[in-house]
């Protein structure tokens, strides 16, 4: 973890940075990791230690290059399709591990942004932030009227170090389609445009407090879900003002069956929540990660961040819903059928190898856990699937998938013997009233 000292020599953080230092500095970085892979591969070190050294290199450095690059490498870690396995799983660990910056920085943006003085708008301000992130940091807080609140203040600079690196980024793309061939095989420009597209739509604090009101009306008829009020007298596009709810962290099982709340009840009401979210809204969460998410201690699922949402679209979300009933039914040729219409596996000439995987995963994984990387029976087989790149995935799988897994692990947390298909009955009986199924 970085320390405030060690921050203070981060050249992303200072307030004049030129578009060639920053070149200079992501070039430098790129240049040297390029210049690892090269060696290895002259020298055939191809061993999964050393895969795994040159991981927790990139880890560290994007670490060093700031909230642009610890956001690309948190994307890239749920793309198993186009890593290898010790890179997904070191960058799974990137964390923004970026100190607070000055409250009186804070303070002053605060001012700013409101028009008025700290005081005037707030009865009580700690100083002392109770969270902080790569994009910005959260203060507790409390109105004139006396609400309990939390003051997310965006970290000062962080527009101009996104323009600059949007061009940056741009440029290392160009040079790989150059000279890598393995480059010409993913779509590294979708992949650029969607993540840059999402990452602006992050810094955009107004975007975020529109997020959690049309989240909270989704949600209005179901009480176990919490999302907080947005007070919009007190927001702009670079801070937020909400509702202050403290909660259990969703991941602190001894705290939650210490407070006699049941894990298994909480896997439920998240599971359901999120089908509804991806299959009946089309708008959902896609960072929920236990920072994101606590538990009230009624019981109810507290949702903190809005920042990161994503839409699905209505012909996708009706072929995500065949999907689903597809997959519980373990109808093989069904859930191929719908993966190919939207987009998330090329046709081939010969679909076979692809449908074996499929029924692989359906017979043995639908109640447990998914490890690409342990399919020994069909190892070899998969690793040619995905040299060929049969699989791609759009913008919106890639953050349905990220969302999937991310639930995936904090459920097997709270409960060992979870099974998706169990917790999702409650839902699996709504929307087959509303599809007209159950008659």
């Amino acid at each position: 973890m970085l320390t405030q000292d060690a921050s203070k020599s981060l050249r992303w953080q200072r307030t004049q940075y030129s578009p060639l230092t920053r070149k200079i500095d992501v070039f430098s970085a790129f240049g040297k990791f390029f210049f690892f892979l090269w060696w290895d591969n002259l020298f055939q070190n191809k061993s999964a230690s050393v895969r795994k050294r040159r991981a927790k290199w990139l880890v560290r450095t994007m670490l060093d290059l700031g909230p642009t690059f610890i956001k690309i490498g948190q994307s890239l870690s749920t793309r198993a399709d186009i890593l290898p396995k010790e890179y997904v799983e070191e960058l799974g660990k990137l964390q923004d591990n970026v100190p607070s910056f000055e409250t009186t920085e804070a303070i002053a943006i605060i001012e700013s942004e409101l028009g008025n003085s700290l005081y005037s708008l707030y009865r009580d301000f700690q100083e002392r932030p109770i969270a902080a992130a790569s994009l910005g940091q959260v203060h507790k807080a409390k109105l004139q009227t006396g609400e309990e609140v939390v003051v997310k203040v965006q970290r000062p600079g962080l527009k101009s170090l996104f323009d600059l690196d949007v061009k940056v980024v741009k440029s290392v793309i160009r040079f790989c389609q150059r000279y890598f061939s393995w480059a010409k095989r993913y779509e590294l420009d979708a992949i650029y445009y969607d993540f840059f597209k999402i990452l602006y739509q992050e810094i955009d604090y107004v975007n975020e407090g529109k997020n959690a009101d049309r989240f909270r009306e989704n949600f209005k008829d179901y009480p176990e879900i919490i999302v907080p009020l947005v007070y919009w007298t007190y927001t702009t596009e670079k801070v937020i003002t909400l509702e202050y709810l403290p909660g259990i962290k969703i991941n602190d099982k001894v705290r939650l069956e210490a407070c006699k709340i049941n894990p298994k009840r909480i896997n439920q009401i998240g599971v359901c929540c999120y089908l509804r979210q991806l299959l009946l809204d089309g708008f959902f969460q896609a960072d929920p990660h236990p920072g994101n998410l606590a538990v009230s201690l009624d019981g109810g699922v507290i949702f903190y961040d809005f920042g990161m949402m994503a839409e699905v679209k209505s012909l996708t979300k009706d072929q995500m819903i065949k999907t689903f009933f597809a997959i519980l039914r373990k109808d093989v040729d069904q859930v191929l059928n719908t993966l190919i219409t939207i987009g998330l596996i090329e046709p081939m000439p010969d679909i076979m190898p692809v449908k074996r995987l499929v029924n692989f995963l359906l017979e043995n994984f639908t109640d447990k856990p998914v490890d690409f990387y342990n399919f020994d029976e069909i190892k070899e087989e998969l690793y040619v699937l995905f040299e060929q790149q049969p699989f791609r995935l759009p913008s919106q799988m890639i953050f349905i998938l990220k969302s999937l897994s991310t639930l995936d692990g904090i459920a097997r947390n709270l409960d060992p013997d979870y099974s998706l298909v169990t917790c999702a009955q409650p839902f699996v009986k709504s929307i087959t009233v509303a599809q007209g199924r159950g008659r």
